[in-house]
Protein backbone atom coordinates (compact mmCIF):
# COMPACT_ATOMS: atom_id res chain seq x y z
CA UNK A 1 0.00 0.00 0.00
CA UNK A 2 2.92 2.36 0.72
CA UNK A 3 4.01 1.85 -2.90
CA UNK A 4 0.59 3.07 -4.10
CA UNK A 5 -0.60 -0.44 -5.01
CA UNK A 6 -4.07 -1.70 -4.20
CA UNK A 7 -3.77 -4.38 -1.54
CA UNK A 8 -6.33 -6.99 -0.52
CA UNK A 9 -6.01 -9.05 2.65
CA UNK A 10 -8.00 -12.00 4.00
CA UNK A 11 -8.30 -12.99 7.65
CA UNK A 12 -10.43 -15.89 8.81
CA UNK A 13 -10.83 -14.76 12.42
CA UNK A 14 -13.32 -11.87 12.75
CA UNK A 15 -11.54 -10.38 15.79
CA UNK A 16 -8.20 -10.21 13.93
CA UNK A 17 -9.87 -8.76 10.84
CA UNK A 18 -11.49 -6.04 12.98
CA UNK A 19 -8.18 -5.30 14.73
CA UNK A 20 -6.43 -4.97 11.35
CA UNK A 21 -9.13 -2.55 10.13
CA UNK A 22 -8.74 -0.43 13.26
CA UNK A 23 -4.94 -0.38 12.97
CA UNK A 24 -5.05 0.61 9.29
CA UNK A 25 -7.52 3.40 10.08
CA UNK A 26 -5.31 4.78 12.87
CA UNK A 27 -2.32 4.71 10.51
CA UNK A 28 -4.31 6.42 7.74
CA UNK A 29 -3.74 3.58 5.29
CA UNK A 30 -6.67 3.44 2.92
CA UNK A 31 -5.37 1.41 -0.04
CA UNK A 32 -5.93 -1.90 1.76
CA UNK A 33 -9.22 -3.74 1.37
CA UNK A 34 -9.86 -6.29 4.10
CA UNK A 35 -11.95 -9.42 3.64
CA UNK A 36 -13.02 -11.72 6.43
CA UNK A 37 -13.05 -15.34 5.26
CA UNK A 38 -11.14 -18.49 4.36
CA UNK A 39 -7.87 -17.59 2.62
CA UNK A 40 -7.87 -20.90 0.70
CA UNK A 41 -10.54 -19.43 -1.56
CA UNK A 42 -8.72 -16.20 -2.28
CA UNK A 43 -10.86 -13.31 -3.49
CA UNK A 44 -12.19 -14.36 -6.91
CA UNK A 45 -14.32 -11.21 -7.25
CA UNK A 46 -11.17 -9.04 -7.17
CA UNK A 47 -8.98 -11.31 -9.34
CA UNK A 48 -6.82 -11.44 -11.33
CA UNK A 49 -3.85 -10.38 -9.20
CA UNK A 50 -0.28 -9.45 -10.10
CA UNK A 51 1.00 -10.93 -6.86
CA UNK A 52 -0.36 -13.15 -4.09
CA UNK A 53 1.49 -13.58 -0.81
CA UNK A 54 0.17 -16.25 1.55
CA UNK A 55 1.32 -15.87 5.16
CA UNK A 56 0.04 -19.13 6.64
CA UNK A 57 0.84 -22.66 5.47
CA UNK A 58 -1.65 -25.06 3.90
CA UNK A 59 -0.54 -28.69 3.60
CA UNK A 60 -0.98 -28.42 -0.17
CA UNK A 61 -1.50 -25.54 -2.58
CA UNK A 62 -5.20 -24.61 -2.82
CA UNK A 63 -6.04 -24.83 -6.54
CA UNK A 64 -8.17 -21.68 -6.42
CA UNK A 65 -5.21 -19.42 -5.56
CA UNK A 66 -2.92 -19.83 -8.60
CA UNK A 67 -5.99 -19.53 -10.83
CA UNK A 68 -6.43 -15.98 -9.50
CA UNK A 69 -3.06 -14.82 -10.85
CA UNK A 70 -2.79 -12.67 -13.96
CA UNK A 71 -0.64 -14.04 -16.80
CA UNK A 72 2.90 -13.32 -15.62
CA UNK A 73 1.67 -13.16 -12.01
CA UNK A 74 3.55 -14.66 -9.07
CA UNK A 75 2.56 -16.19 -5.78
CA UNK A 76 4.66 -16.93 -2.69
CA UNK A 77 3.18 -19.59 -0.42
CA UNK A 78 4.55 -21.71 2.43
CA UNK A 79 3.40 -25.31 1.93
CA UNK A 80 3.58 -28.40 4.10
CA UNK A 81 2.71 -29.90 7.46
CA UNK A 82 3.11 -27.96 10.70
CA UNK A 83 6.86 -28.54 11.20
CA UNK A 84 8.11 -29.19 7.65
CA UNK A 85 7.27 -26.49 5.12
CA UNK A 86 8.81 -25.02 2.01
CA UNK A 87 8.30 -21.57 0.60
CA UNK A 88 7.14 -22.02 -2.98
CA UNK A 89 7.15 -19.55 -5.86
CA UNK A 90 4.36 -20.13 -8.35
CA UNK A 91 4.49 -18.25 -11.65
CA UNK A 92 1.64 -18.14 -14.13
CA UNK A 93 2.88 -18.41 -17.70
CA UNK A 94 -0.23 -18.22 -19.86
CA UNK A 95 -2.40 -21.16 -18.85
CA UNK A 96 0.51 -23.00 -17.22
CA UNK A 97 1.98 -22.74 -13.73
CA UNK A 98 5.64 -23.12 -12.85
CA UNK A 99 6.31 -24.07 -9.22
CA UNK A 100 9.77 -23.51 -7.73
CA UNK A 101 10.71 -24.50 -4.16
CA UNK A 102 12.75 -21.70 -2.55
CA UNK A 103 13.64 -22.56 1.04
CA UNK A 104 12.56 -24.33 4.21
CA UNK A 105 10.30 -22.18 6.40
CA UNK A 106 8.02 -22.39 9.41
CA UNK A 107 4.66 -20.57 9.30
CA UNK A 108 1.46 -21.02 11.28
CA UNK A 109 -0.97 -23.45 9.63
CA UNK A 110 -3.59 -22.00 7.29
CA UNK A 111 -6.87 -22.33 9.18
CA UNK A 112 -9.93 -23.69 7.40
CA UNK A 113 -13.36 -22.14 7.82
CA UNK A 114 -14.52 -25.50 9.25
CA UNK A 115 -11.65 -25.72 11.83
Amino acid sequence: AALEARVFSIEIRPSLSQRAAETLAVLGIDRVTLHQGDGRHGIPAEAPFDRIIVTAAPESIPSSLPEQLKPGGRMLIPVGPRHRQQLMLIQREGGQFKTTPLLDVLFVPLTRSDD
